[in-house]
């Protein structure tokens, strides 16, 4: 079969939804393609945290964040939002200082963050006594985000399925055409054709095969990441704890059924950096025991489920976002390094503005540093 369609989405996880719903707010019509019809990143840990993110990027994920408070308003529809504080921490003894300065450092680019030194205060602050004795100062900022990611996900299926939106579950884009310097039609494994106006790539990690396949190439890698739901024996802290380790983050959510969610970024892990969605075994008895270490209600905690999903890591560490280089109806919005859920919304408002050429209110920076090229980074 083959179908004509104003935008051809190419993955149907948060990045695509947010891409499929803007553009069928805006009349388009639109098909998303998508190789698992439920979406990776519906086992993603969902936190929407700004603080700590390069300074370049800070006004896209703060535009981002906004998307996800208004949800409500803006679509009528609750899509799992809810706003969070964080507590950043490390259990490295003399690592205090290093936090204070983190904390000026933040503040001075307008972030409301404050450094709580004292177990006792950090205990207060966060609500419960389960705190490690080893966790005697943190970084405290409210106002963050946490999403329930299924039903984000549910959520902006039904709203897209509602605005008249197409979809392809279980496909693979195998071959795409093109004439000059235009995608002209995709095919999937099962020999469905879609021609569109313009291409939107929202395929995650497997955006570096989609651009083979129209000879263009992105600096990105892997990271594995593994996802521990655990039953805590305790009371559990509403913030979201995140510890910087020395390869990666440990960030830990409570979540509203009395289960916890423990999570290893794994961003600079020469051992996770594979494609492999394998279960590691021993980085799961680490985590475990991290965790424990670090919250006393997670020390003896069962084990409910372990998730594993790969993410995309750019040099910068900042995403691919905007039109390919040499790609006149082909955009891209890859490359979250585990940010999906933080910079979807944003993403999604970014590239409709592009496509319509409508103006932006983002600094001629920040869009140098979403830039989907490898000039970026000479």
């Amino acid at each position: 079969m083959s179908e004509k369609v104003d935008v051809c989405i190419i993955g149907g996880g948060v990045v695509g939804l947010f891409c499929a719903l803007e553009q069928a707010q805006k009349g388009k019509v639109v098909r998303v393609i998508d190789k698992l019809y439920n979406g990776s990143s519906r086992y993603n840990m969902g936190e929407i945290v700004l603080k700590g993110l390069p300074e370049s990027i800070a006004e896209f994920a703060q535009f981002s964040r906004e998307q996800w408070s208004h949800a409500v308003e803006s679509f009528g529809k609750n899509l799992g939002y809810e706003e969070r504080a964080v507590a950043r921490f490390s259990l490295e003894k003399g690592h205090a200082e290093i936090l204070r300065k983190a904390a000026e450092a933040e503040k001075a680019h307008g972030f409301d963050v404050n450094f709580i030194e004292g177990h006792d205060k950090v205990m207060e602050i966060l609500g419960t006594d389960r705190i490690s004795q080893d966790i005697t100062a943190i970084n405290y900022s409210e106002g963050e985000g946490a999403i329930d990611t299924a039903k984000a996900l549910d959520g902006l299926r039904k709203m897209i399925i509602q605005a008249g939106v197409r979809i392809w579950g279980s496909d693979v884009v195998e071959k795409v055409e093109m004439d000059a310097s235009r995608i002209t039609k995709v095919v999937t494994d099962t020999g469905e054709e879609c021609v569109a106006e313009n291409y939107i790539i929202a395929t995650g990690v497997w955006s570096g095969e989609f651009l083979k396949k129209i000879n263009l190439s992105l600096p990105i890698r892997p990271a594995r990441v593994h996802i521990l739901q655990l039953i805590p024996t305790g009371s559990m802290p509403n913030a979201i704890l995140s510890s910087g380790e020395k390869f990666g983050n440990i960030v830990i959510k409570s979540q509203v059924n009395g289960r916890a969610l423990v999570m290893y970024t794994a961003s600079m892990d020469p051992a996770q950096a594979t494609w492999s969605t394998d279960q590691d075994p021993e980085l799961i008895d680490w985590l475990r025991h991290q965790a424990g270490l670090m919250v006393t209600s997670l020390e003896h905690a069962q084990m409910r489920s372990v998730n594993v999903v790969t993410t995309a890591i750019t040099p910068d560490k900042n995403p691919y976002i905007g039109q390919l280089e040499g790609v006149g109806n082909a955009y891209i919005a890859a490359g979250m390094n585990g940010k999906s859920y933080a910079y979807a919304a944003g993403a999604a408002k970014f590239l409709g503005a592009l496509m319509r050429g409508e103006e932006h209110s983002f600094s001629d920076e920040t869009v140098q540093a979403l830039k989907p090229s490898a000039t970026r980074f000479k």
